[in-house]
């Protein structure tokens, strides 16, 4: 004869069980999302950041000052969330993974600063950036922003079109991507 300890019907054991099957599936998501990570992004604190699992870049930041970094390397496009982890007013960054002899195009925090830059031979790019503040850098391979302005100009519309500055009117001659 098989004797019962007890039945999942039982009343008073249905908030136990309750709350051991929600322990334990919160126990295997933790473990399962701080193993495997998102694809393609890497964060934390420190001065070396690798993202091997990209379906874009593979790429390698270098701080020279500690710093506290997001960085996702998705199709067409790395980003970074970058500030200083300590007193630090700016830091040198040494990217590895690009491209070789690729153009890029460098955006902080809008795209209204824009900084192009060929990656060497090696997919090599450097330069300062300031961690005054946080910033959010985003690498692209291509230009994608376009600027309209109300002035006698146009702004970019001349790239991509006719500016009517009466109208306030960019007539487009060209099909944007």
């Amino acid at each position: 004869m098989i004797k019962t300890i007890f039945s999942i019907n039982d009343y008073k054991y249905k908030p136990l069980l309750a709350a051991a099957i929600f322990a334990l599936s919160g126990f295997l998501f933790i473990q399962t999302a701080s193993a495997e990570g998102l694809p393609g992004t890497v964060e934390g604190v420190g001065s070396h950041f690798v993202i091997t699992n990209s379906s874009y870049l593979n790429v390698t930041l270098d701080s020279s000052e500690m710093i506290n970094l997001r960085m996702e390397s998705v199709p067409e496009m790395v980003t970074l969330f970058i500030e200083s982890s300590s007193s630090a007013i700016a830091t040198q960054v040494i990217f590895t993974g690009f491209n070789p002899n690729t153009t890029y195009y460098k955006y902080e925090d809008n795209y209204h600063n824009l900084t192009a830059f060929i990656a060497d031979s090696s997919g090599y790019y450097s330069y300062t950036q300031d961690l005054s503040q946080p910033h959010l850098v985003f690498i692209q391979p291509r230009t994608s922003t376009k600027f309209i302005k109300d002035d006698i100009t146009g702004g970019d519309c001349s790239s991509i079109g006719i500016w009517d500055f009466f109208t306030k009117t960019c007539v487009l001659t060209q099909n944007l991507f």
